[in-house]
């Protein structure tokens, strides 16, 4: 396991992703091999915890646009992934972010952050598999 967050073995995988930051965070962002694009896994409050393609460019209009493209094809993606999605095109904030939650606390007995662990692998290879080849098109 790494400093502060018990995502070894998503770490471990991810590798294979590309660079990861965030190791001394509850979280771990991976680049989608396109500027302003991220996959990431995150302990949120309310002991849940995320995977999620999260679009920040840097700059506000350009994130919404590609965010709505994306949308336009929302029936097809979650299609695809095999489940619903949270599409949250955070008007008031400069990213956006597509998104499937899950209970899962950091403080979790080892078995079930190792259950955790499973499925960030399994949804965030879904996630490069579906959005990827939409993501190098946009």
């Amino acid at each position: 396991m790494y400093a502060g967050c018990n995502l070894g073995k998503i770490y471990r995988i991810i590798i294979s992703f590309g660079r990861c930051k965030g190791l001394s965070q509850s979280w771990c962002s991976i680049g989608t091999g396109r500027t302003g694009f991220a996959y990431s896994g995150a302990f949120r409050t309310k002991a849940r915890f995320s995977v999620e393609v999260y679009i920040d460019t840097g700059e506000k209009e350009k994130n919404k646009q590609f965010f709505d493209r994306l949308y336009a094809q929302k029936e097809g993606i979650e299609k695809e992934i095999n489940m619903a999605l949270s599409w949250e095109r955070l008007d008031n904030a400069r990213a956006c972010r597509i998104a499937v939650y899950r209970e899962g606390s950091i403080d979790a007995s080892e078995e079930e952050l190792n259950e955790l662990q499973d499925w960030a692998i399994e949804t965030l290879i879904k996630f490069r598999n579906v959005f990827g080849k939409r993501i190098k098109t946009l």
